[in-house]
């Protein structure tokens, strides 16, 4: 027998109700409920909106039937929200400066580094064609002489006279 899957919105949206009909700690637990929803998520402004759309949506069916003091638990519940959002803020703050930590620009970054090193690479191998084949690495440098394995900025000079 198969289960039907959960639809993550929905259970948002019916724990964010639950929270509200019990009437205990609405601020905190409308904020857990946010944080944990936009964790699961990819942080866009698109998934944002669903997440506090749904929560939204649960507390209104939370406060609609019972004996509950109306503005007291959406101000709560909009508190805890907007913590959230806050705490996301915040965090997405500290990973870009941790990003950018030590003062390193663009221009000195390992990012830019990288891409020039894949330029070059590009490049090199678009131009490989024409250029002549390589020496193979067992074969030793040469100076011009067929028994030097020295280049002649190394060899001294003799002072002619």
């Amino acid at each position: 027998m198969k289960n039907p899957a959960i639809n993550p919105d929905e259970m948002l949206k019916s724990m964010a109700a639950e929270a509200v009909k019990q009437h205990k700690q609405i601020r905190t637990t409308i904020r857990d409920l946010t944080l944990d929803a936009l964790q699961m998520r990819e942080l866009s402004l698109k998934q944002i909106n669903s997440v506090v759309r749904k929560v939204t949506e649960g507390v209104n069916a939370g406060v609609g039937g019972g004996k509950i003091d109306v503005e007291k638990a959406l101000s709560d519940a909009l508190a805890g929200m907007d913590e959230a959002l806050l705490k996301v803020v915040e965090a997405n703050q500290v990973a870009l400066q941790k990003l950018t930590e030590g003062g390193a620009s663009f221009e000195e970054s390992s990012v830019k580094k990288d891409s020039r090193s894949s330029k070059r690479l590009k490049k090199n191998s678009s131009t490989a064609s024409s250029k002549p084949p390589r020496r193979r690495a067992t074969e030793p440098k040469s100076n011009g002489s067929p028994f030097s394995t020295t280049s002649r900025a190394a060899e001294p000079t003799q002072a002619s006279g």
